[in-house]
Formats: C-alpha cells, structure tokens, sequence
C-alpha cells in the first residue's frame, strides 16, 4: 500500500506540473518557449507515463484489498494475475512509442 501512496502523490505532483505550464501558456501545439512540437510531446509521453502509474495504482489497490480482507487464494484468482501481467505487457508496446520521440532529438 506505501506504493500506492506514493504513485498517487506522483501522479498529483504531474497533475500540479501540468496545471503549471498550463497557466504559463504551453498546450498540445503551442509552447511560448519554442516550438509546438515540444508540447504535443511532453503532454503525450507524460500522460502515457500518468496513465500507465494510474492503472498501476488502481491494481495495487485491488490486489492489497483481496488480500487484507483474505479473498486473494491461489485456485480461484489465476484471472486476475493475467490481468495484471497484460498490465505489465502494456509496456511493451508503450515504449517503443516512447523512444520513437526521442530519437529525433
């Protein structure tokens, strides 16, 4: 559960990043610092990232309540560690996206 706190007090620390640039101008295509393109890049790696934390929170949560109310048994719950491998395998895709952007640099 402490990783759970503290994916989600990263994940408000981006919120509050985003909110902050935000109000200082910078949106998916315009950045008052230099090109657009930068913006539409930050906003789309960071929110990937906040995504893939999000969903990583909301398992831990679920697996931490299975367990300290004493339903999480070996037999009956193999679905439920499949659903969270394809979790895991969703980085897979992800970051090959990821590098893709910062090759170009």
């Amino acid at each position: 559960m402490i990783t759970a706190v503290l994916g989600l007090l990263f994940a408000l620390l981006h919120i509050r990043e985003w909110l902050g640039l935000i109000g200082e101008g910078m949106t998916m295509f315009k950045n008052p610092w230099g090109t657009g393109l930068f913006g539409a890049s930050f906003f789309s790696i960071t929110g990937l990232h906040l995504t893939h934390v999000t969903s990583g929170i909301i398992a831990l949560v679920a697996v931490g309540l299975r367990y300290r109310t004493g339903r999480l048994q070996r037999r009956r719950h193999r679905g439920f560690g499949i659903v969270l491998a394809l979790r895991g395998s969703g980085l897979d895709v992800c970051r090959p996206v990821s590098l893709s952007f910062e090759s170009y640099h």
